[in-house]
């Protein structure tokens, strides 16, 4: 409304004009309200780390976010399949973050009259991050992440397309449409170069992992993605990070478990089962896996005791390993 159309501007029938573009989307205000609402009821429970985190943390994060995605948007050589959320954010990082993004918003509104796209992408941008910056979240929420910015970068696309030929001197804006070329040929070699990470699951788990080396969601993705193809003693140290990283998840603890009982480290793993019972009493995992290793070095009371518990409590999918449990319960 403001640009390009200037529906807005000064004039003796502003006041109706500005009536009728507000009023035209109080139905979309409608459907994003009930879309949004419905998107925060049908979420999945957080985990219980998301839960501790104060409005005061995820509005820190959140500020710091805003420069990164900024940064992405100027150079994105270096993206990871997910950036772990803080569980704090140091006070000098943030002033810092709310300083940049002032700056960059006070550039737009100073040159506002010659170049208005600036002024209008940048608020596309912020508004569009709003809904994804960490105020409400779902599931395991990122600190940012590059999907998020499908829609925001609109707005920083039209106003580097729009704005810099109007600020740009005239001897120079022959020049802009090489210089556009350029960018294109080489975004589209960035963009060769980051497909290339996605041909497996191993290879952009460890390419996450190189970016962000402490990343107990990733670590747990690729110790597992190791450990199905038989490369356990490489999936031990990856799951034994998550297990650290993250150590109120009771599936970290068995699948580390399972993994260092396959390397022989029974006593380790009779030790990280514990720890996912501890976690969560009737992990069906533990329970059973436990269970069978107790009974397997003769210490069948326990066994017994943690073989019934899995028989009564473990869903549906593990009708096998009930059957087993039970067959094992009746000698």
């Amino acid at each position: 409304d403001a640009w390009p159309l200037g529906r807005l501007a000064p004039g003796p029938d502003r006041r109706a004009r500005l009536r009728a573009a507000v009023l035209e989307k109080v139905p979309l205000a409608a459907i994003a309200v009930a879309h949004a609402a419905f998107a925060i009821w049908s979420a999945p429970p957080l985990a219980p780390v998301a839960g501790s985190r104060t409005i005061a943390v995820r509005a820190a994060a959140a500020a710091t976010a805003i420069p990164r995605y900024l940064a992405a948007f100027a150079w994105p050589p270096d993206l990871a399949l997910f950036y772990p959320y803080p569980e704090a954010v140091p006070a000098l990082e943030v002033a810092a973050a709310v300083l940049a993004t002032l700056a960059v918003a006070a550039g737009a509104l100073l040159v506002r009259r010659r170049a208005p796209a600036f002024a209008a992408g940048l608020a596309v941008f912020l508004l569009g991050l709003v809904p994804v910056l960490g105020f409400v979240q779902t599931g395991l929420w990122p600190l940012w992440a590059d999907r998020f910015l499908y829609l925001p970068l609109v707005g920083l696309a039209v106003a580097v397309a729009f704005g810099v030929p109007a600020l740009a001197p005239a001897r120079l804006r022959p020049l802009l449409p090489a210089a556009a070329c350029a960018a294109v040929v080489l975004l589209a070699a960035l963009t060769v170069r980051q497909a290339g990470f996605w041909r497996d699951s191993a290879t952009l788990y460890r390419h996450a992992l190189e970016v962000v080396p402490e990343n107990p969601a990733v670590s747990y993705l690729y110790g597992t993605e190791l450990a199905t193809a038989g490369r356990y003693a490489e999936a031990e140290p990856h799951l034994a990070a998550a297990a650290r990283g993250v150590p109120w998840l009771a599936m970290h603890r068995t699948q580390l478990g399972t993994v260092r009982l396959v390397l022989g480290r029974v006593d380790d793993a009779v030790a990280e089962y514990r720890a996912a019972l501890a976690i969560e009493r009737d992990n069906p995992e533990a329970l059973f896996s436990l269970g069978r290793l107790l009974l397997a070095r003769g210490e069948r009371e326990e066994a017994r005791l943690l073989l019934a518990r899995f028989v009564e409590t473990a869903p549906a999918e593990f009708a096998p390993e009930r059957a087993t449990a039970a067959t094992l319960l009746a000698r």
